[in-house]
Parts: structure tokens; sequence; C-alpha cells
């Protein structure tokens, strides 16, 4: 296993490099390069599968992820129920690495905090929603809410792991950017209004491809760390 993973990856990082380039700069040569680069990062991480837990569970997230991007990348054009497939699909990555932290982290006491914050986290961003949004929440809005507060709790608390969730903390932090810059893209002009003049509006709306800047990336990171917690145990 140690010989398989010294021969793709460098392999696997140096195609993710070309097909990062190409997002960025040449997306009008290979128009679903970004949907390539999601499946072989998912297709990398399982060639390192054993179904020992709570490892498998992150492959179950790189699966769930590829499932999501079919509907909100590949199936085009993008429709109100491709969008709710999708982001229920994130949801399910979400809930699959939250369950690995929780599984993961040896501390009971750091257990209990974890789900408590999970839990006010949700509520609170669902709360917001309801009290920003009123009369046009939707599935969509609440279900999107659900998955960036789990997303952002998972963030943190690779983090607080200390030295072994740090790569794990890093690749759901870009995957955190990705999604605020698609959640405000999404949200100006369907749920919230802001002037075209304004610097976050300037931003979220720029040429340049901010979601992939940090998307793959991240996918990139967590097939990485998927790797190393599989060989780990060899």
């Amino acid at each position: 296993m140690k010989k398989l993973q010294t021969m793709i990856a460098p392999l696997f990082l140096a195609v993710e490099l070309g097909l990062y380039i190409i997002i960025l700069f040449f997306s009008h040569l290979f128009p679903r390069a970004d949907f390539v680069g999601i499946v072989l990062a998912c297709a990398f991480a399982l060639c390192f599968f054993k179904p020992t837990f709570p490892n498998l569970l992150l492959n179950v997230g790189l699966v769930a992820t590829v499932c999501a991007d079919v509907f909100l990348v590949l199936l085009q054009p993008l429709t109100e129920w491709k969008q709710v497939a999708g982001v229920a699909f994130f949801s399910i990555t979400q809930m699959a690495y939250f369950l690995y932290l929780l599984f993961t982290e040896e501390r009971k006491s750091v257990r209990l905090v974890h789900l408590i914050v999970r839990g006010a986290a949700v509520l609170i961003a669902e709360l917001v929603l309801c009290i920003v949004l009123k009369e046009t929440v939707d599935l969509l809005s609440v279900l999107s809410l659900f998955y960036v507060a789990n997303l952002a709790v998972n963030a943190a608390f690779a983090f607080a792991q200390g030295k072994k969730g740090i790569l794990f903390g890093i690749g759901l932090t870009l995957f955190l950017c990705c999604d605020l810059f698609v959640g405000f893209s999404v949200a100006i002009g369907s749920y919230i209004q802001i002037a075209e003049s304004s610097w976050l509006y300037q931003l979220i709306f720029s040429d340049f491809n901010f979601v992939w800047f940090f998307y793959l990336p991240s996918q990139t990171v967590l097939a990485i760390f998927t790797m190393l917690k599989h060989t780990a145990n060899k």
C-alpha cells in the first residue's frame, strides 16, 4: 500500500494541478474539467479504501460530494430541484464528516461540547434565516443553512483535534470558503438585495472563479487526508 501511495500520489497532485489551471484560466477548452477534478479526488481516495470505522466515513463524504456535483455541476441547466438535491448530498457529506470527528475524538468532554455547539449552531442559523427571510424561506434556503452550519462546525472541531486534524481542518475551511461564494451568489438577488457598487457584490460577481479557486483544492486536500488515514493503519 505504501508503494502504491508513493507511485500515484504525486501523479494525482500533478493532474489536479493541471485541471486547476484549466478551470481557472482555460475553462473554455475543457468545460467539464471541474467535475473531472472532483471525481478524480474521490477515485484517488478510494484506491486506498479499507472498510474500517470511522475512516470509511471520509470516503462516504467524498462519494456524497461527487453525487452533489452531479446535480450542481454536471446536469445543466441548473434548476431548483437540482439545487435541492445537490445541497442534500452536500449535507450527507458533512454528516459523514461530523460522525468521523465525533468518533475520532477521545475526550468525552469535547464530544459533549461538540454536540452542544453543533446543535446550537444549526438552531441559531435556521432561526436567523427565518427572521431575515420571513415569507421567502424555502426548502433550499433551510437546507443550505443546515449544510453550511455543519460545515463550519466541522472545520472548527477538526482544528480542535490538534495536529491530527489540521489537514482535515484546512480542507474543510477551503470547502467553506467556496460555499460562501456560492451562497452569496445565489442569495443576492433571490433572497437579499445589495448595491451593485458595493465591494461584496463586486467580489462575488467578479470575473475570477473564486468558487473553484477554493473548491478543487479543498477536495484534493480531503482526498490526501483520507489516503493518509487509511494508510496509517497499515
